[in-house]
């Protein structure tokens, strides 16, 4: 085109210098992809942070097990491709050396946090998604969702309305199917121990992918989130339910 005299799309794309909108102010979160035990070091995780900022060895990291209890855990150092950093910022892949926990009670798609504001196991979530599967979905399908580095079941349990793809109004409520290319407002159970937050506060872990077997069937954002409640809690909980079973019994 000889009649064209401005820049390329090369040259305008070198010369943006707006950064990239990070979430490093908010509070801190890493989705774990892999674990490893290097002799002389210890114990190294590697993942992706997601927001917030970790600052080497006076940060204390908050550490799911993987027989559901949690730790409070002090870092010894964080490298990222053989370099040292003095802090991990949000965006950057990093491996981050843990005292005082083996590689082994660590899993993979885990979220860690720092004790102020920890991550939490998800026991039911609401989310938008947009169907791409050709037969649709209903209650009771139970794709694999596809999460930072998390994949795990989740079942369908409740269809609450088909939405618009654009302004989210509401076109049907409680419909039995979705169909092809239609946006809905979907509640899901995860069957395995699933770390996600909302899509507002953090988004690296509040989109996803809707999987079955290597074929895409839909994606969507979380909306809010319903939280696994502790053991000791639910230990109280179900403890004062009996007792108050037996004095309803004793008084009758």
């Amino acid at each position: 085109m000889p009649w064209y005299k401005g820049p390329t799309l090369k040259d305008v794309l070198l010369n943006i210098q707006i950064p990239p909108n990070r979430a490093k102010y908010c509070p801190f979160r890493m989705s774990i992809y892999d674990v490893y035990k290097i002799g002389g070091i210890g114990t190294v995780v590697m993942g992706r942070v997601e927001s917030g900022t970790l600052r080497a060895y006076d940060s204390q990291l908050h550490v799911m097990h993987r027989s559901n209890f949690s730790e409070d855990l002090s870092t010894k150092s964080i490298e990222m491709q053989y370099e040292e950093l003095p802090a991990a910022t949000a965006g950057q892949l990093v491996g981050i050396n843990i005292k005082n926990i083996a590689w082994r009670d660590i899993l993979k798609g885990t979220v860690i946090g720092t004790p102020e504001d920890c991550p939490s196991v998800c026991e039911y979530f609401v989310a938008q998604i947009i169907v791409m599967n050709k037969k649709g979905m209903k209650v009771g399908y139970t794709p694999i969702i596809d999460c930072h580095q998390a994949h795990v079941p989740c079942r369908i349990v409740e269809i609450r309305s088909i939405v618009d793809k654009r302004t989210g109004n509401v076109i049907k409520n409680n419909p039995g199917r979705v169909k092809c290319n239609k946006s809905a407002i979907v509640c899901f159970k995860p069957l395995k121990r699933l770390f996600i937050e909302r899509y507002c506060d953090y988004p690296g872990c509040g989109r996803f992918i809707m999987r079955d077997g290597n074929y895409v069937t839909g994606m969507g954002v979380v909306k809010s989130v319903v939280r696994e409640m502790n053991r000791k809690i639910k230990k109280a909980i179900n403890r004062s339910l009996v007792l108050s079973d037996v004095w309803i019994t004793c008084v009758n």
